[in-house]
């Protein structure tokens, strides 16, 4: 996570009255179509087991452009499959997460 997208946000909500100000961070995208097995470990370390699709950040900037979130602000969107929730140094093994998709 980006702590300057994050200090950014929150000084920004609050001043910028009725509209509403959200941040997207992704993690690993796979921007081109072209993800190879060969980076397969990596997917295997990300929770959901998977790298990202440009429709995954795609849908939450629809909902976050909705009227559906008009209630939303201040919040940071991390869409990266549960990435962040420990770091590649101390990730374990591929095969130590279930293999649900």
């Amino acid at each position: 996570m980006s702590d300057a997208r994050i200090v950014l946000l929150a000084a920004l909500a609050p001043e910028i009255g009725n509209r509403r100000a959200e941040s997207i961070g992704a993690g690993q995208i796979d921007a081109d179509g072209d993800f190879k097995s060969s980076v397969q470990h990596f997917a295997d370390r990300i929770p959901l087991r998977r790298i990202g699709q440009p429709d995954d950040v795609a849908a939450a900037v629809a909902f976050l452009a909705s009227d559906e979130a008009r209630h939303v602000t201040g919040v940071d969107w991390l869409i990266d499959g549960g990435q962040t929730l420990q770091s590649w140094a101390n990730a374990p093994a591929g095969d130590a997460f279930p293999k649900y998709r």
